[in-house]
């Protein structure tokens, strides 16, 4: 989820979540490593109305009804998050591929730049 979009949510009233399904599976975690991961659905209450909502590739174990607090939109209660408070995780990444990308292009540049100089020296 988009560090933009948790940012938005910080006010969101919480109510507890009961999990009533979990699909296991094996995922890679590297590369030659697996672990297992658990695609979580839940319920919770609003006002009297129940909703559902999902936890998709979570990598602790979770259990057929297992309690966490989840936060809902108090203007559309259907649309929940387990994600709590914002987390920079995604921005940290976003900025290590940003770096990247922007060497790249600088080593490109340079070698541009070198082999016209190149042809000037030679012409």
């Amino acid at each position: 989820m988009a560090y933009q979009q948790q940012l938005s949510q910080v006010d969101w009233p919480t109510t507890q979540a009961t999990v009533y399904q979990v699909d296991k599976h094996r995922e890679r975690s590297g590369r030659n490593h697996t672990r297992d991961c658990y695609d979580v659905q839940y319920r919770y209450v609003v006002e009297g109305q129940t909703y559902t909502g999902a936890a998709w590739h979570q990598w602790e174990e979770i259990r057929v009804g297992d309690v966490f607090p989840v936060k809902y939109d108090p203007e559309h209660p259907s649309q929940s998050n387990y994600i709590l408070e914002p987390s920079d995780r995604s921005l940290k990444g976003a900025s290590v591929y940003c770096a990247i990308g922007v060497g790249i292009m600088g080593v490109s540049l340079v070698r541009i730049l070198w082999r016209r100089r190149a042809k000037r020296k030679a012409g």
